[in-house]
């Protein structure tokens, strides 16, 4: 996870998670997303992916998938996340987060794990 962006007073933050694989990702939604933040309470939280409309207080959606080639887009494969792409996701939380660093770990529905620090401000 990198360029992270982050308004913790509206209750949100995002990252970019890209594909260094060389397998696509068929379900991005079946992404586990695991956020653990640091200072002194630091709780760790599982987040499911919510659909809009869902009813959960802490969940995460994407943000749209992009390519690191300009113009490209989501081009390839739309809808999957394919190799050398990233997608945008955005954590929410109703009470918001704390201003912090936190580890974040999304692995993906084939078992690959992508993990990293971020800070929130």
């Amino acid at each position: 996870p990198d360029s992270t962006a982050s308004n913790w007073g509206d209750g949100w933050f995002s990252f970019h998670l890209q594909n260094k694989g060389s397998e696509k990702i068929a379900n991005i939604t079946a992404m586990d997303v695991i956020v653990k933040m640091t200072g002194p309470n630091g709780s760790a939280h599982y987040v499911p992916y919510r659909s809009p409309g869902g009813g959960t207080p802490i969940y995460w959606e994407s943000g749209g998938i992009g390519s690191i080639a300009a113009g490209i887009g989501d081009a390839v494969n739309p809808g999957m996340l394919d190799p050398g792409e990233y997608v945008a996701i955005i954590v929410h939380e109703e009470g918001g987060f704390p201003s912090h660093t936190a580890w974040v770990q999304v692995t993906a529905p084939n078992g690959a794990p992508a993990s990293g620090n971020l800070i929130i401000t």
